[in-house]
């Protein structure tokens, strides 16, 4: 008796149509997904229920098909007339046979009709109108039930409907080897979902958009259904043949026949009851729950270490898919067991370990990945976008790789391994639908544990929850071997030996959970992705060491930490490792790498230009808390409404360490309110109509983020908007090259059309701040009234603007200019639009990330181009430049001018107690500017106090490295505590950044001196001649 197998031109045509369909289901999952987070949010919530609901989509799909191939469902299909006579079929059988073939026609068929039909009306709802409960299942479950039939139609026609019309055991002698061929078919299927992950990310998606992308799917779905043709079209024409019953007697004899002919081990009883063993489909659904649990997991942990972004969820996905391709191919190469229980044992074992070799990779992944990103080399804007685009992938995509292989790889070997001791089709479908319970499960068992598996002492939820996951396996495991090893024929080598091997991956997996510390967070929150990659790892570390970590916590959707930085003042809050914002931690004194005054803008220009009118304020995203604390502060009365959507919990359980904010609000809860949730979808569901909107969304290329950039979210936030309210968002310079802000900038403006666009010197973004009608001028009576009230004033001067005239100056294109800009650029390039459906700026950024500070002095030119102010690129750049007019006496501009006319009387003979209240003052409002550090530097050289004075020299540096001047003040203290040879140093570093001029000229004054004797420090004379010297340096800019 002679194996018959499928012939060649058979299997590829039917392993082209599964590659395709696995492509095909996993791009619509992907695109299905986003589909329903539009209607249930993007919180962890909303995306838990989206994905449950295709998971058991999928999952009746697969019930469906085996119900059809039920006995007492259809008996019609299960005593095929194909298998009823030896002659050819009558008429009526005729019939017969194709209406039995008709379903496994027309499950794919309806699959791909439906995709297609629905995905671009899917994509074209406006976002804004709500969506009613009921057609939820429309939009996720019923496409996914569809899909998720085809696979094992698919395996059914292998099995059922081999040309010539035989069933799985020929009367004429030969059996047909359908096991290893549905494995073949499905290591097919992971490999094909593995490529429609990738592809979707780098090609299908940037280049068609949702709705193109579920269109030409169609094509893709009428070709599978091409390809399977034969396979339905088989039973009508093949000649039939008399398919006798087979009893259990029967099919031990051909199997062990079997056995003798091709030397394979198969044990025939095994092959018949084993696999029903209720054993065997707990370690199918076990291995399948954790697998999603796994995925899930590596998705949050490469985030935290690449990057949140799609290109990195995908990298993980594609990880996986091939990881499950790999455990199918080594499962077919894994010799038969006489004992499927004992099989089982073996391969949870396996699992089990495969997950303590990634549980022990956690704390190298920063190494890798650093090694990784040093190899791709790094790459400047000015390199092609198919260079930069690999240079972001490879990394991701290897570090996956090594993340995901060791785990999923051994998940993967259960429902292959199971599946071979099949007897038949039918069994293997059951296998399948097994492992589709335990990926419907997956999602909401990580929901409830990530932000809920908290415990003292243990910082990472996700190495908590691996852990867990691992001793459960190791549990499964040890009850596989309970009776197994007291059976009488224990005494067989081959069965012993699985025994031995069996407890050896256990032995070794208990070993790694027991030695190996719990995770040290501090390596891997390091946002390596946010950070040069020729920078050595070391220095990288060097530089966090400098942190204290108060806060950390593993989020449902993010990973939350918060930074306490001693020596720069600062308080920081990071997502993933990204920093999402900065605040000074002593608000009197200067923070140099804070963003506190965009944070202040936020909240200070939408409530400027309504004039102080504004009473109700809707925030997107909670950040550190500033701009809700400064509405808080600025509505004291009570009589505003504040309400901020944040879709992070642990975002505000990090609240309380920004603690000026905290207690602010602590002190506004009547009428502050911050809570948890989809911020978009808050706007859709709720009636409430707001004065004034701010958006402080993550950066676009943030996974989910771009939904706060299109063109539906403007729409539906100017339909929330009362009449003449205003919005306000900022837009990261950073990362964007110039065709993605124009991309940006031409959404805002399409939907409000009267705009301002604000930037502050020395900031990586700009503030747009759009109207809901005609956009009041900028130099009305009234706002300027609001704007030098004192309590506006304070806060404005805390943001760095001084003067009426800054604010003015800082607004660098009004709604004509942005269209004269945005014309220029649809002449020379036709910029679309960013919506719901193209995902531009989230697909399109990714590959910028890389040299994303490359791209702010480029993007500040293409706005400067258009602006009216005509102010110098050069100079936008600096924190500090000279005032063009002091008009204002309570400016910090007047207050240092003032100061600097004391300290330049010749040898400081005015007193100087005036200066030092006036620079006071100025600290007071704003401790952030580089020439109220020099000018107090400057009293303390007046007052021989060298080592004072060096120090606020360096703050100065440090708040303005484009400044030349405070170097000079530092060799001058340092010349004057006796340092020669560091005061040398500092005005060598002055000349570097100033190589000729008229600082020039004060460099080589200082070089003169500092070649002469030391002065004594008792010399108050002298120090005063010198800080009167450096006095004019400072009147002369």
């Amino acid at each position: 008796m002679a194996v018959q197998r499928m012939p060649r031109e058979a299997f590829c045509l039917m392993a082209a149509a599964v590659f395709m369909a696995g492509a095909q289901t996993i791009v619509g999952e992907m695109i299905l997904l986003r589909l329903a987070t539009r209607y249930t949010g993007s919180a962890a919530d909303g995306t838990t229920v989206a994905l449950s609901l295709y998971l058991l989509g999928l999952l009746a799909g697969s019930a469906l098909v085996l119900k059809l191939n039920q006995p007492e469902s259809n008996p019609k299909l299960n005593s095929d007339p194909a298998c009823s006579s030896h002659i050819r079929p009558s008429f009526r059988s005729y019939i017969s046979s194709v209406k039995n073939s008709l379903p496994q026609a027309l499950l794919p068929t309806t699959a791909l009709i439906a995709l297609a039909v629905t995905g671009p009306i899917l994509a074209n709802l406006s976002r804004q109108k709500a969506l009613p409960p009921m057609l939820l299942p429309a939009i996720v479950f019923l496409p996914a039930l569809l899909a998720g039939a085809v696979f094992p139609i698919i395996m059914m026609l292998s099995s059922r409907f081999y040309f010539g019309g035989r069933s799985d055991f020929d009367p004429d002698g030969a059996v047909i080897n359908t096991n290893r061929t549905n494995m073949l078919l499905y290591l097919l299927s992971n490999l094909g979902s593995a490529a429609g992950a990738i592809g979707s990310a780098l090609w299908f998606l940037p280049a068609f958009g949702i709705a193109h992308t579920l269109a030409y799917s169609s094509l893709i779905w009428l070709t599978i259904l091409l390809l399977l043709s034969p396979f339905i079209a088989a039973p009508l024409v093949a000649k039939r043949v008399k398919a006798k019953p087979l009893n259990t007697d029967q099919v031990k004899v051909k199997v062990k026949e079997e056995k003798e002919e091709e030397g394979e081990f198969i044990d025939a009883q095994a092959a018949v009851v084993s696999v029903n063993r209720p054993f065997t489909y707990t370690c199918v659904m076990a291995a399948a729950l954790v697998g999603l649990l796994f995925e899930c997991l590596a998705i949050r942990l490469l985030s935290l270490v690449c990057g949140a972004s799609f290109i990195t969820t995908t990298c993980a996905i594609t990880a996986t898919l091939l990881a499950i391709a790999i455990g199918a191919r080594l499962a077919l190469l894994i010799p038969g067991g006489k004992n499927m229980r004992l099989t089982m044992a073996m391969a949870i074992s396996l699992a089990a370990l495969g997950l303590a070799l990634s549980l022990l990779l956690l704390p190298h992944l920063v190494n890798i990945f650093q090694a990784l990103r040093q190899l791709a080399g790094h790459t400047s804007a000015q390199a092609s976008l198919h260079a930069r685009s690999l240079a972001y992938l490879y990394p991701r995509l290897l570090l996956a790789l090594t993340l995901c292989l060791p785990g999923a790889t051994g998940l993967s070997l259960l429902f292959p391994l199971a599946a071979r001791g099949a007897s038949r089709p039918d069994d293997i479908l059951r296998l399948y639908i097994a492992g589709g319970i335990g990926t419907a499960l997956a999602p909401a068992l990580y929901y409830l544990a990530m932000g809920r598996l908290i415990l003292p002492h243990v910082e990472s939820t996700m190495e908590l929850l691996l852990r867990l996951t691992i001793i459960a396996l190791v549990a499964l495991t040890i009850v596989g071997l309970g009776r197994q090893w007291r059976k009488r024929n224990s005494t067989s080598a081959d069965f012993f030996a699985l025994k031995i091997f069996t407890l050896l991956n256990t032995a070794t997996t208990a070993a790694i959970l027991f030695f190996l510390p719990p995770l040290d967070v501090s390596k891997i929150d390091l946002g390596l992705s946010f950070v040069p990659s020729n920078l050595s790892l070391k220095e990288i570390v060097a530089d966090a060491r400098s942190t204290q970590r108060l806060f950390y916590r593993e989020g449902r959707t993010a990973t939350i930490s918060v930074l306490a930085n001693a020596t720069g003042n600062a308080v920081i809050l990071r997502s993933d490792g990204k920093v999402e914002g900065t605040i000074p931690d002593r608000f009197r004194e200067a923070a140099p790498n804070s963003d506190l005054s965009t944070q202040l803008l936020l909240a200070l220009l939408p409530a400027l230009w309504r004039n102080q009118d504004a009473h109700s304020y809707f925030l997107i995203g909670y950040g550190t808390g500033t701009t809700m604390a400064t509405l808080a502060s600025l509505n004291a009365d009570g009589k505003a409404r504040i309400e901020t959507k944040e879709i992070e919990p642990a975002v505000l359980d990090a609240a309380r360490y920004f603690e000026r904010n905290a207690k602010i609000l602590a002190a506004s809860q009547k009428f502050a309110s911050a809570t948890t949730g989809d911020a978009r979808q808050a706007l859709t569901d709720q009636p409430q109509s707001y004065d004034a909107i701010i958006s402080q969304p993550a950066e676009p290329w943030v996974q989910g983020s771009t939904n706060l950039y299109s063109s539906e979210f403007y729409t539906l936030v100017k339909k929330r908007l009362n009449q003449s309210g205003s919005f306000c968002q900022w837009l990261q310079l950073y990362g964007l090259d110039e065709k993605t802000l124009h991309a940006a900038l031409k959404t805002f403006q399409a939907v409000f059309p009267d705009c301002l666009v604000f930037h502050q010197p020395g900031a990586g973004e700009i503030l747009l701040l759009g109207f809901n009608g005609p956009a009041p001028s900028k130099d009305t009576a009234a706002i300027r009234t609001s704007f030098l009230r004192k309590d506006w004033r304070e806060l404005f001067a805390l943001a760095g603007i001084d003067s009426f005239s800054d604010l003015q100056n800082d607004i660098i294109l009004e709604s004509s200019d942005l269209a004269k800009l945005l014309k220029d650029a649809d002449a020379s390039s036709n910029v679309r639009l960013v919506t719901d459906d193209n995902l531009a700026l989230e697909l399109a950024l990714m590959p910028e990330i890389e040299s994303a500070g490359e791209h702010i002095e480029a993007n500040l030119h293409v706005l400067q181009n258009f602006s009216r102010t005509s102010v110098n690129p050069d100079q936008i750049a600096a924190n500090f430049q000279k005032k063009s007019a002091v008009t204002d006496p309570a400016s910090v501009s007047d207050l240092n001018a003032r100061a600097l006319k004391i300290l330049a009387k010749a040898n400081g003979q005015e007193p100087r107690g005036e200066a030092q209240a006036l620079i006071d003052e100025s600290l007071r409002l704003n401790p952030n500017r580089s020439d109220t550090h020099m000018l107090r530097a400057l009293l303390l050289l007046q007052e021989g106090k060298a080592p004072q004075a060096l120090k606020e020299a360096d703050i100065a540096h440090r708040l303005n490295l484009a400044d030349s001047r405070p170097f000079i003040i530092a060799a001058a203290a340092l010349y004057l505590a006796g340092d020669k040879e560091e005061a040398l140093t500092k005005i060598n570093k002055a000349r570097q950044i100033v190589p000729h001029g008229v600082l020039l000229k004060e460099v080589e004054w200082m070089e003169d001196h500092l070649a002469g004797p030391l002065p004594t420090l008792e010399s108050k004379t002298y120090a005063d001649t010198l800080a009167s010297r450096l006095t004019r340096l400072l009147e002369e800019f």
